[in-house]
């Protein structure tokens, strides 16, 4: 029978997501995920003169540790920070053992399924990650909790339709979590439908007005429907909050880059990068930055450890291709990209990136004119409606197969998105000339 008691067992889910485990040091902590091993463990710091103070209860299942002092960790949730013993929580590779047995001795304790899950999503199986959730699931099918940690391993797998399907049965049992309100709108950023994310990031802060992921992801939400000014606002209030909070940090750095202000993004994305070192999102962020400063070989290195800290980073593998294409390492490129495609096949970026270079690479070698329209129909299809680029990339798949009027057409349509940037529309209308031309468009 499902608990109460078990409720706090919701999981995070972000946009830049956590990075799977890796080796440490057996002698350090710091700088570790842990997973508790009960719920309702409290947290405590000592004031000027040594006193312990209660810092409240620790509500999640997994944290990453920032110090360590003996037999103690430090941990931090919602901008509180605050110690734990060592013997409150479990590393990763201890984590699997010492909740199968817990299993074994009491196999209806959802809990301890989902605690174990969580140890395996660290180790980055996310197959046996899920098995565990489906068993906790089959045993407490009213937890709204263990919908929502299912569907945020959906998310994971890039499987947004299934997270979804979690995310609403999850909101149906409880709607009283900003979590899960958060967590689905994130599902909906993913797949670009930005009016549904935002309706969700809001009624998440409704519920918790300081909850700072669902106000960094908002943010991006408004940065990528290019409403900058409201991006910048959420991501402000986030790190009035929390000052250290290095996704917003990132975040506000890529939209500072958006804008050409370079030296405000290094400031944004760098001290996200030291605030947080394990984490894949700034140093992806980072690597952009210095493409677009030309220092290619620091950038392919942030691509590179992005891509290391967490190997399913999609975006990571793109921006890593593009940058070899413009290096003109196409065969390199296109391995990004197909990698890209092979963990998430409906990836607006990756559909658009490998297109693109297959219909208007340079070397005939690597030009593929069926392949590409193959793709660009794809993301039409997925994504036609809601940015320019799929149909700009559908042109140059139809010009490269000597189908010109479709180009011209295709073209056309995607000049009537007003709200690209100025140098982007006039891209579009000289490959609109060459067309009309009934030239294929080649990719300097």
């Amino acid at each position: 029978m499902f608990s109460a008691t078990l409720a706090p067992l919701l999981l995070v889910s972000t946009l830049g997501y956590p990075s799977p485990w890796r080796a440490e040091p057996a002698t350090s902590w710091v700088g570790r995920t842990v997973i508790m091993k009960k719920t309702g463990t409290r947290f405590n710091r000592t004031n000027a003169n040594g006193v312990a103070i209660d810092a409240g209860i620790l509500s999640r299942t997994d944290y990453v540790v920032t110090r360590e002092k003996d037999d103690k960790i430090w941990v931090k949730q919602d901008g509180v920070e605050g110690w734990i013993t060592k013997d409150d929580a479990a590393l990763p590779e201890d984590g699997i053992e010492h909740f199968t047995k817990l299993i074994t001795a009491n196999p209806t304790d959802s809990a301890q399924y989902a605690r174990r899950s969580k140890a395996h999503e660290l180790k980055g199986d996310l197959d046996a990650a899920l098995k565990d959730y489906d068993d906790a699931i089959r045993i407490s099918p009213t937890s709204s909790s263990w919908w929502n940690n299912r569907a945020n391993l959906y998310q994971k797998k890039k499987d947004y339709d299934r997270a979804l399907q979690d995310y609403d049965r999850s909101i149906e049992l409880s709607g009283n979590s900003a979590i899960v309100w958060g967590n689905r709108g994130n599902a909906y950023s993913h797949l670009r439908e930005y009016e549904k994310a935002i309706t969700n990031y809001d009624a998440a802060l409704r519920l918790s007005p300081v909850y700072i992921n669902a106000l960094a992801n908002r943010g991006n939400a408004w940065r990528d429907t290019k409403q900058y000014d409201k991006a910048l606002a959420d991501y402000a209030t986030a790190l009035a909050i929390d000052p250290e909070f290095s996704f917003a940090l990132s975040n506000r750095g890529l939209l500072r880059l958006l804008n050409k202000e370079y030296e405000k993004a290094a400031e944004d994305i760098h001290a996200a990068v030291r605030i947080d070192p394990r984490s894949a999102t700034p140093y992806m962020h980072r690597g952009s930055l210095r493409r677009a400063l030309h220092q290619h070989n620091l950038a392919l290195d942030d691509f590179d450890h992005a891509i290391w800290l967490d190997p399913r980073y999609t975006a990571a593998f793109v921006e890593r291709g593009l940058l070899h294409r413009e290096l003109k390492n196409f065969a390199k490129a296109l391995k990004d990209f197909d990698n890209a495609l092979a963990i998430e096949p409906k990836s607006l970026l990756a559909l658009n990136a490998k297109a693109w270079l297959l219909a208007t690479c340079p070397e005939e070698k690597f030009r593929d004119g069926k392949k590409a329209m193959e793709l660009a129909t794809k993301a039409v299809g997925l994504f036609g409606g809601k940015a320019s680029r799929t149909h700009a990339v559908l042109a140059g798949a139809h010009a490269e197969l000597g189908q010109f009027e479709e180009a011209i057409t295709a073209q056309q349509k995607a000049l009537e998105f007003k709200d690209d940037a100025p140098e982007e529309i006039e891209a579009g209308k000289k490959r609109l000339e060459w067309y009309q031309k009934k030239m294929a468009w080649r990719e300097d």
